[in-house]
């Protein structure tokens, strides 16, 4: 064989192997991505601000007169009391933490 002839054979086998390594990476990526945006998704559903505001409401306007919204105000005035939110309250403010 000929010099020429055995450096294109060597290419295409390194260009081969390349290739089924990228096709692992392209794997293994996909499936690490897919595990990572799925436990963001199920953090964000556990912590739905949503529910929070829908299960609060009552409590927010009984126990807190109205705080400003951000910086955590509401979620604080909730946790101080604690003790007095209904028990659907207390579980969303619980599924935050």
């Amino acid at each position: 064989m000929s010099i020429p002839i055995l450096l294109e054979m060597m290419r295409r086998r390194n260009t081969a192997i390349r290739e089924r390594e990228m096709n692992w990476f392209r794997a293994l990526l996909s499936v690490a991505t897919m595990l990572a945006s799925h436990d963001a998704f199920a953090k964000h559903r556990m912590t739905d601000p949503l529910k929070i505001a829908r299960e609060c409401k009552g409590d927010l306007e009984r126990l807190c007169k109205a705080p400003r919204p951000g910086h955590q105000r509401i979620i604080n005035c909730l946790k101080k009391k604690v003790i007095e939110l209904s028990p659907a309250c207390a579980a969303a403010l619980k599924s935050i933490e």
